[in-house]
Order: C-alpha cells, then sequence, then structure tokens
C-alpha cells in the first residue's frame, strides 16, 4: 500500500478569483432542488422555464409546469439551498397556464407575464404582480390585459428606474388599447400613454432590454419595426419610437429568432437565438451567437469560429440564453452539442472576445436542452434551468416511487464561485492521507500546524458529494463505495483547500 503525504502552498491553487477544487462547470451540489414532481406541462411550454434571483439569494423559478391545487403551478420559489420555499403562496394555487417572463421590483414586489388568464383563481390576463410573499398584488390592475392569438403573450418584462414597466411579447393590445408587441406600464398596471412604438413590429418579440441611457433593446422574430428595416434586433427611444442611429441585419425568421441579449458594460450587445447569419453571410458562422456594436453593426473583434452547432454534422445550434460575469467571460445555454467544435452538451463559457474558455469543462453536459442561464453577480455562482434529465453523467430526476419523485429543474453551477477563498497565502498546509489505493478504510490525518481541518468532502467522478465527519483524525469507512476514482477535499478552518485523486480498489 501507498502512503500519499501532500505538501500545498496557498499560492500553487491560487487564480484571479481565488481557489479552485473542482471544475467550474460542475453542479454545486450544495444546492439541491428537491420539489415534487409536477403533474405535467401546459401546452407549448417546451421553451419556458426562466429564472430570477432575489437580492437576499432566493430563486423565483417560472414555467410551464403545474400541479393543480397546490401553489406552485407556473411559479416557484427556491431557498439558497434549493429547498422548496413552501411559504411562497402558500394559500395559492398559482398560474393556470405558462408564466413566461419574471421580473423583481426593488420593493421586492414579483412581474410575471405569458399566457395565463388567472392567477390564485383571480381574472389577470397575461400580466399580474406579485407581492414578495407569492400572493397576488391587487393594486396592479390591468383590466383585459394583453390579449394575443399566438400564446404566451408576454415574453419579456423589464422594470425601469422609475418603477415603470415594459412589457413585450405578441399582444396586440392593451386593456382595450391597441398597441402591438411592446408597451410601457405605469407602476400601478394601467398603461403609459407617452410610450408609443407606432405600428410595432411585424413579428413577435422575445426579448427586451433597457440601457442605461434609457433607450429600450428589443429582440425576436421580426424583419422590421415600425416600418424600418431593422431584423431580428430594433433600438428604440425612450418614448417608443425608432432610434434612426441603429441599423441591424440577424437573419431570423418564425422558427429562428433572436432569443435573448445580454448588454455588455462597454454597451455592445451580445444576441443569442436561433439564427445562423447576419446579412448575406451565405457561410453560416453565426450559429445561435453574434456581437454587436452600439450601431446594429457586427463586431468583428468576437472571433466564435463555427459557434454553436449540433449533430454528427455540425447544424447551427439553439442559443436560449446568454449572462455575463464579472470579469466579463459569457456563459450561454441552449441546444447546441459543440462550441467551435469542442463538446459542451448546451452549456459553454466564452472568453470575452468569443473564444472557448477550456478551463469551463461541461462535457457531456445537459442530455438535454437549457433554457436559461443567471450568473449571480454576488457569488458568482451559475444558475442554470434545463429541459433534459441529465447532466455531465448525473441523473436529475430522483425516484421515489414509478410515478413520482423530485426534479432538479435548476442546478447551481460552481462557476468562478468556489467553494473557498485564501486568507493567508503564505501557510503551508500539510495532510497525509493512506492507504491509496485503498480497500474498506481511508485515513486523513493533519500535520499543519497552522490549521485545523473543518470539514473532509469526498465526491465521485460525477459529482456526488459524501460528507465526512469533522476532526483532525479521520478514519472513513469505504466499504460502501465501488470500486473507482473519487476525490477528496480537505477544507481548513482558515477556509483554505486541498484536493487529491483517491483510488478504491
Amino acid at each position: 500500500m501507498k502512503t500519499i503525504k501532500l505538501f500545498f502552498t496557498s499560492l500553487m491553487l491560487l487564480s484571479s478569483s481565488g481557489i479552485f477544487s473542482q471544475n467550474p462547470a460542475d453542479r454545486d451540489t450544495t444546492f439541491n432542488m428537491h420539489v415534487p414532481i409536477a403533474v405535467g406541462q401546459f401546452s407549448g411550454a417546451t421553451l419556458y422555464k426562466n429564472i430570477a434571483i432575489q437580492p437576499d439569494g432566493k430563486v423565483i423559478y417560472v414555467g410551464g409546469f403545474f400541479h393543480f391545487g397546490s401553489s406552485y403551478s407556473g411559479i416557484m420559489r427556491l431557498n439558497t439551498d434549493g429547498t422548496y420555499d413552501n411559504t411562497f403562496n402558500a394559500s395559492g394555487v398559482g398560474a393556470n397556464a405558462i408564466v413566461a417572463a419574471v421580473a423583481i421590483q426593488s420593493d421586492g414586489k414579483i412581474l410575471i407575464g405569458g399566457s395565463f388568464t388567472q392567477y390564485n383563481g383571480i381574472s389577470r390576463p397575461n400580466i399580474a404582480r406579485l407581492n414578495a410573499n407569492g400572493s397576488l398584488d391587487t393594486t396592479f390592475v390591468v383590466g383585459t390585459g394583453a390579449p394575443s392569438i399566438y400564446a404566451p403573450s408576454v415574453r419579456s418584462i423589464v422594470v425601469q428606474p422609475d418603477g415603470k414597466i415594459l412589457i413585450a411579447g405578441s399582444f396586440t393590445n392593451y386593456n382595450g388599447t391597441a398597441i402591438a408587441g411592446i408597451a410601457r406600464l405605469n407602476a400601478d398596471g394601467t398603461l403609459d400613454n407617452t410610450f408609443n412604438p407606432g405600428t410595432g413590429p411585424s413579428h413577435i418579440i422575445e426579448v427586451i432590454k433597457l440601457l442605461p441611457s434609457g433607450k429600450i433593446v428589443v429582440g425576436g422574430r421580426f424583419g422590421s419595426f415600425n416600418g424600418v428595416n431593422n431584423e431580428g434586433v430594433t433600438l428604440l427611444n425612450s418614448d417608443g419610437s425608432s432610434d434612426a442611429s441603429f441599423s441591424c441585419d440577424v437573419q431570423v425568421s418564425g422558427t429562428s429568432p433572436v432569443y435573448d441579449i445580454k448588454i455588455q458594460n462597454d454597451g455592445k450587445l451580445l444576441v443569442v437565438g436561433a439564427f445562423n447569419r447576419y446579412g448575406s453571410n451565405a457561410n453560416g458562422s453565426n450559429n445561435g451567437i453574434i456581437r454587436l456594436n452600439t450601431d446594429g453593426s457586427v463586431d468583428n473583434s468576437f472571433t466564435v469560429g463555427t459557434a454553436a452547432t449540433t449533430g454528427s454534422s455540425n447544424g447551427s445550434g439553439f442559443v436560449y440564453a446568454v449572462d455575463v460575469q464579472n470579469d466579463g467571460k459569457i456563459i450561454i445555454v441552449g441546444n447546441f452539442d459543440k462550441y467551435n467544435l469542442v463538446d459542451r452538451g448546451g452549456v459553454a463559457r466564452l472568453n470575452s472576445d468569443g473564444t472557448l474558455d477550456s478551463s469551463f469543462d461541461s462535457n457531456p453536459g445537459f442530455d438535454g436542452s437549457a433554457y436559461d442561464v443567471v450568473v449571480n453577480s454576488a457569488t458568482q455562482h451559475i444558475y442554470v434551468a434545463n429541459g433534459g434529465g441529465n447532466y455531465q453523467g448525473e441523473d436529475l430526476f430522483n425516484y421515489h416511487t414509478q410515478f413520482s419523485g423530485h426534479n432538479r429543474d435548476i442546478i447551481r453551477l460552481f462557476g468562478d464561485a468556489g467553494p473557498t477563498s485564501i486568507k493567508d497565502n503564505k501557510k503551508i498546509e500539510n495532510i497525509v492521507v493512506y492507504p491509496n489505493p485503498f480497500t474498506s478504510s481511508l485515513t486523513i490525518s493533519n500535520e499543519s500546524i497552522h490549521n485545523k481541518i473543518k470539514a473532509i468532502n469526498v465526491f465521485n467522478q460525477l459529482g456526488e458529494q459524501i460528507s465526512i465527519k469533522q476532526n483532525d483524525t479521520n478514519t472513513i469507512n469505504t466499504n460502501n463505495l465501488k470500486s473507482g476514482i473519487y476525490f477528496i477535499q480537505v477544507l481548513f478552518e482558515d477556509n483554505s483547500v486541498i484536493s487529491q485523486k483517491i483510488i478504491k480498489q
């Protein structure tokens, strides 16, 4: 048997954001969504899974799921550890159809939009505001709401700094007043008549974003807006009129739209969707992602190669959502197998120039699509809403019986959060792990004179975590482990960490 003595300086583990004992694309198993399976999905619900993170770290999750007679039809809230928050809308029954959009106001109230006609049994056609506890805010009155023949009617919501609310989607009027695709509401839910988009978009709007200047970026399935030939993306002034300085030609259609837009700090636009080219570019080198300059032209410094592709023939992939980390790196999710011909399985991290960040190794990724991604700017964790049942070989559905169980529709990836940070980079930590390879037991002994062991964790190759008792000398019974490769993580009281591969014979 072999004894391994580990000497690590903290400097060996440093990165720009701290230390990492795991791949930043790995699932953070301390966030474990554990919600009883929904009865089913509303018709047309596939694309609609969206996330919003409250300032306290709780997660609002909306979509097309339903569980009749319970509070989480179309919307639920998760605690910071992923468990179901049963205090949210505790006495209600939720929405009666898809909730496709969500936004959180500065006062904690929650705006939702979609194809529902009721919330908690009260008429609210396609748009509603909830109190912070999930109950209906009856002071927000929408009348006949935002009707449309294309569901969901309301697909994107943005709250302005002045409290007014932008909504967008496929509606043709708001509370009986003709207005197409995009409208601005006052804080009480009434229509703001100072906002006039003219004839609006020629097809459905999927996403709206607000620039710091007050101008509005709009993306979707349209080829023109108010008679101006801006395809896929357009820019509006704060009063709803078209900004003549912006010209765009992202080639979209009813089945290959722009799905999401992220405004960078420099004002450039990261645009993602199901398109594969800009203008007359017949090479299809913009599969699902492109960056635009502030005037709508292509930013040629953003180099994506073949970008998001799917299938053995590397067909055009769909990118459903995008977000940006504090350091400028870009997270994309969608229905794609590869990014620039490297296997990524529906989630990838890009450098700020569009090239693939190889340190974020999500392969094999999801076995289905991922529909939304949000980076928590406070912690740098990455939250993903997935449509598959598997991530990196791990089953995300836990069966209790043949017909019931718990879904992990929302998972959290470590990202740049990491489990720890370094307080003193001059310390040398020293542990002994023996025997290795091991059979029935494994001992971890701390020989550091500086630090005590705070916790020990063991992970299998799928990222599943086993917590071990916490003291300085730990003999672990490993009879229940199958033969194979595992990883041990030792966390010290100063939050420094050591990791090591171990082998069960």
